[in-house]
């Protein structure tokens, strides 16, 4: 129902916005086509500046930060850490079959820390506010040994904007990550790995 709102007022957003520039264009043209070009490019900024002034920023600054620091760094090869706990992996492997593999986690001031039931490593979770009035987050993830507190690697992505789903109407200034064309984030893929999932 929401939705159908939505298309109904950008309907009418997209019509008013016509129906403006052509007056406007009809007017100018009376003097000269100069005139004309003019009053219908005022016409039609006053209309669209309100609602997407921030459109063309939000992409810049969105490139800019994903080129400055985004990726994935990995500290310790989880087949290397794999090795060096393969005393223990018996004991910490999540089983699917016979373990439910339940999330553990609490919030911390900018962000959350969790893991699974393996106890083995945990996911420390940041996240950073880095634009105004441009609405783009820093978001830092990083999976951590629990027993020697050693950093075995980290992920740093943006997003820009807020989802339709969070009440944002700006839907178009919405992205949710840096590398969302990548069929498999090579930090997800060690992460399976380093939280023991599966045989």
């Amino acid at each position: 129902m929401i939705g159908l709102a939505y298309l109904v007022l950008g309907a009418i957003y997209v019509v008013a916005m016509a129906c403006l520039v052509g007056w406007a264009w009809r007017q100018g043209r009376k003097l000269n086509r100069s005139v004309a070009i003019a009053c219908a490019t005022l016409a039609f900024l006053s209309l669209y500046l309100p609602v997407f002034w921030d459109f063309i920023p939000t992409i810049v600054a969105h490139r800019y930060y994903c080129a400055k620091d985004a990726g994935t760094i990995i500290g310790t090869d989880p087949e290397q850490w794999i090795n060096q706990h393969s005393d223990e992996i018996a004991e910490l492997r999540i089983d699917p079959l016979n373990k439910p593999q339940e999330f553990e986690y609490f919030t911390t001031q900018d962000g959350w820390e969790g893991w699974y039931p393996n106890k083995a490593v945990m996911r420390r979770h940041r996240i950073q506010h880095v634009g105004r009035p441009i609405v783009i987050q820093r978001l830092e993830t990083q999976i951590v040994d629990l027993r020697t507190r050693a950093i075995l690697a980290s992920h740093v992505d943006y997003q820009t904007g807020s989802s339709f789903a969070s009440g944002s109407y700006k839907v178009w200034n919405y992205s949710p990550t840096c590398d969302s064309w990548k069929s498999q984030n090579p930090f997800e893929v060690a992460t399976t790995k380093y939280e023991l999932r599966g045989k």
